[in-house]
């Protein structure tokens, strides 16, 4: 529970830092992309969850068809982009419903899962296994300084 948190907070400060860092319309870009796929992955993770498919393979699809998570969740994100002041809000009481869409859809959301194992995909947008990546890196220095090893 905790890895899943750090994961969303390095991806939500990359996000901060891109934004910040580059012009107001590729920010915006950034803000906007980032923002639509934590939306698809706060609302996919119950289908993997239900499907019994373990959070590394969940991943794995989920950057496999980042475009169709991209889609899914994008709707909302501009909402919360055009209503700063309510976005958040907006995003909260419409979730009970994007959870129902996601567990109901037919495919491609999961379409990757054959047999169980992944299929390959051309384009894949590794954000959260970068995320992973920086998160054990961190884990492992904090218990290197907390056992001395």
């Amino acid at each position: 529970m905790i890895g899943r948190t750090i994961t969303i907070l390095i991806i939500t400060l990359f996000t901060i830092v891109a934004r910040n860092c580059v012009i107001y319309w590729a920010g915006l870009a950034i803000e906007l992309t980032v923002s639509s796929l934590l939306i698809s992955f706060y609302c996919y993770e119950y289908k993997t969850a239900a499907a019994s498919i373990d959070t590394a393979t969940g991943l794995q699809i989920f950057e496999s068809q980042w475009i169709y998570f991209l889609g899914f969740g994008f709707p909302f994100a501009v909402l919360q982009f055009l209503l700063k002041d309510i976005g958040q809000s907006i995003f909260f009481f419409f979730f009970p419903f994007l959870v129902l869409i996601s567990m109901n859809e037919a495919g491609m959301g999961l379409a990757l899962v054959t047999k169980g194992r992944l299929v390959e995909k051309d384009m894949v947008l590794p954000l959260f296994s970068t995320a992973l990546r920086i998160k054990g890196m961190c884990f492992k220095r904090i218990n290197q300084k907390i056992y001395k090893e």
